[in-house]
């Protein structure tokens, strides 16, 4: 049969076939039209608008559609931003799946999926992984990288390594005064703590509070907290004090302010204000083994109180008071509470964050 013949034979077949209807049949194809490219930034710009409402659930589920409606799931902004949504709900391994997904889609440097990526493996205690994400966050930077040396300066402080942890917030925080970068500044602060520099972080903690622009994020009722313990670390009992108060000016349930009034209280004798603000903390913290502890004392303490019932110690209004020239000349040279203890086996407080139990 001749080729010509054979092609005629075909179209009269599908003649029959099709009822006369000779179109060429259509296949069905994914379209690039609508059904994916528009579907998949729609959902994108929906994830977004969620995310900056706090909506992170809706976030999540917007970026997943913007995922899915992509062919071969590329679209590395919505992993990048699907890894942030979970990384806020602390789902770190989806978090890390995600941002890795982003930066494997990413064309170019990811400097700020490598500093998410550090901060989760740094709140997982993977500080070899955290380090290699901020150092390569510095990196794709191409300059100065604020974020990244504050996060290495983070992740030596918990490997104990104070000195290289102020160095790297001091590179964060710059040589240009006033500091800006208030998270920064605050972990020198506490560094400086941490390093038993009293002086040097009274000095920081009071300039964020009087920087000549309010700071961003700047959290006063933790420096008032910080700046006690560094004056109680120095003998300022009294002054201890007064920013103890400040700091439950700003939050009457702020519980280690609470611990402290009541460790440095019960270690001068005021027995019924020190009881008052044992009471107080263990009101505001979970039941764990430290609470057990101030409990027992607090039923000790109690005890006292019933057993020399004209004790005039600690009374309402003037808990500071020395109700002798004895106590009195022991306030004017007082030394670290934590000294005192020895002498009433009574809890001191704390000269650091951590509270003396």
């Amino acid at each position: 049969m001749s080729s010509v013949a054979s092609v005629f034979l075909v179209l009269l077949i599908a003649f029959f076939v099709t009822g006369g209807n000779c179109q060429p049949a259509l296949a069905k194809v994914r379209s690039t039209g609508k059904n994916t490219v528009e579907p998949s930034k729609e959902n994108l710009a929906l994830g977004l608008a969620r995310y900056k409402q706090h909506d992170v659930d809706g976030a999540i589920d917007a970026f997943l559609q913007a995922i899915y409606f992509n062919r071969s799931s590329y679209n590395p902004q919505a992993y990048y931003w699907l890894g942030v949504c979970y990384q806020d709900k602390k789902l770190d391994a989806k978090a890390i799946e995600a941002l890795k997904k982003s930066i494997e889609q990413t064309i170019g440097p990811s400097p700020q999926t490598h500093l998410h990526l550090a901060q989760i493996y740094l709140r997982n205690d993977r500080l070899n992984e955290a380090a290699t994400e901020a150092n390569q966050a510095w990196v794709d930077f191409h300059g100065k990288c604020p974020e990244a040396h504050n996060l290495l300066g983070l992740i030596a402080d918990r490997r104990g390594d104070l000195q290289g942890a102020q160095d790297q917030f001091l590179e964060a925080l710059g040589d240009k005064k006033p500091w800006r970068y208030t998270e920064a500044w605050m972990n020198y602060a506490e560094n400086l703590i941490k390093q038993k520099h009293w002086g040097d972080a009274i000095i920081q903690l009071r300039d964020m509070l009087n920087n000549q622009a309010p700071l961003k994020g700047l959290n006063p009722e933790q420096i008032y907290l910080d700046i006690g313990i560094c004056l109680l670390a120095k003998g300022d009992h009294q002054g201890a004090m007064d920013n103890w108060h400040e700091t439950l000016n700003y939050n009457p349930d702020n519980a280690m302010a609470h611990l402290q009034l009541a460790l440095l209280l019960d270690s001068e004798r005021h027995i019924s204000s020190a009881i008052k603000e044992y009471k107080e903390y263990i009101r505001l913290s979970p039941d764990n083994a430290q609470v057990v502890k101030i409990k027992t004392q607090v039923l000790k303490l109690e005890q006292i109180l019933r057993s020399t019932p004209n004790t005039t110690a600690g009374e309402e209004g003037t808990p500071y008071s020395s109700s002798s020239h004895e106590d009195k000349e022991e306030q004017q040279t007082a030394a670290p509470a934590q000294n005192k203890v020895k002498k009433n086996d009574n809890p001191a407080p704390a000269t650091s964050k951590e509270s003396g139990f």
